[in-house]
C-alpha cells in the first residue's frame, strides 16, 4: 500500500466509526504533514500533542485530539514500538494490514468511536 492509500483509508475508518468526513480529513491531513517535517513518528507525536493551534483550527477536545494522535501514530512508548498499540493506523496500514482486519480490532474501534467530537455518551451526536 502507499502512503496517499493508507491516509485515505484512514480518513474512512475514521468516518466509518463516526468522525464527520470534513473534519477526520482535516485532522488526518495535518497529521501526515507534520509527520513528514519529523525525522521520527515519535518525535512528531510530541509536537502535535502539545499543537494546541491544531487542537484548535480543527476544534477538537483535547480528549479528541489525543486519541485521535494515538489512534494514528501510535503510541510512542519505545516498549510498545512493536505491538498494534505502538503502530498506529497508518504503519499498520503501510505493512499490509487490510482494512476489514483492522475493523476487527475491538480496541481500535472503541477509542476511535468514543472519541469522535460530537459524541454524548450514549454514543449518538449531539
Amino acid at each position: 500500500m502507499n502512503v496517499a492509500a493508507a491516509v485515505e483509508d484512514t480518513i474512512a475508518l475514521l468516518t466509518w466509526l463516526g468522525w464527520a468526513p470534513d473534519t477526520a480529513r482535516a485532522a488526518v491531513e495535518y497529521i501526515t504533514g507534520k509527520l513528514a517535517e519529523s525525522s521520527r513518528r515519535a518525535s512528531a507525536f510530541e509536537v502535535l500533542r502539545r499543537d494546541r493551534h491544531a487542537q484548535a483550527l480543527l476544534d477538537l477536545p483535547g480528549s479528541s485530539w489525543r486519541v485521535l494522535l494515538r489512534v494514528v501514530l501510535g503510541n510512542p512508548d519505545p516498549a510498545l514500538a512493536h505491538t498494534k498499540t505502538g503502530r498506529g493506523l497508518l504503519v499498520r496500514l503501510l505493512i499490509g494490514e487490510p482494512l476489514r482486519a483492522l475493523l476487527t480490532d475491538d480496541d481500535l474501534v472503541l477509542a476511535v468511536g468514543l472519541s469522535a467530537p460530537g459524541r454524548t455518551r450514549g454514543g449518538e451526536r449531539a
